[in-house]
């Protein structure tokens, strides 16, 4: 049985559509956060789950790259590299939906810390809508679905302007 993945930008709401367009932002601001809600279709839990970015996988050029997949995505994951509170830079998440997603919670992708499967960010249950009835880290029970709160920042000593194109990717594993 396949199992398919929904991200959608309302609890229950239909699929994004792909890429999602964080907007235009300027040296040393972040993008407004946007709520992100993943839930799957199968009868059974996935586990193992977890979310990561890595390079756009679409067509670069036809969405506007300016680059390459594989700059923006290095380039991103070394503005996390070198995030710092006086010049923060990089891909944020934060999945305390619990608490309403306070600022000390978002986690940047930076080398080692989602980046790639192996290093992603396991789902918290934290995470979970209302709605849900799973209590599992890292488990996202059929009907329940997460949500997160996503932003790019920009560091202030970013001199190429462009647009930046990445893959976000939840991984999982599916029994059915």
């Amino acid at each position: 049985m396949v199992v398919s993945i929904t991200w959608s930008l309302t609890e229950g709401g239909t699929a994004v559509p792909e890429p999602i367009d964080h907007g235009n932002v300027a040296n040393g601001t972040q993008t407004t956060a946007i709520d992100l809600f993943v839930r799957h279709d199968g009868t059974n839990p996935i586990t193992n789950v977890g979310y990561y970015m890595q390079a756009f996988s679409g067509d670069y050029a036809g969405n506007g790259g300016n680059a390459s997949a594989a700059a923006d995505f290095n380039e991103i994951i070394g503005w996390g590299d070198n995030s710092l509170a006086t010049d923060e830079g990089g891909f944020f998440i934060n999945q305390d939906r619990t608490n309403s997603f306070p600022a000390t919670d978002f986690e940047v992708h930076e080398t080692g810390t989602g980046d790639s499967s192996a290093n992603s960010f396991g789902l918290n249950t934290e995470s979970f809508t209302a709605a849900s009835t799973g209590v599992t880290p890292d488990q996202l029970d059929s009907g329940d679905e997460s949500q997160i709160r996503v932003y790019i920042a920009v560091p202030s000593t970013e001199n190429t302007a462009g647009i930046r194109l990445f893959d976000q990717v939840i991984k999982f594993t599916f029994t059915s």
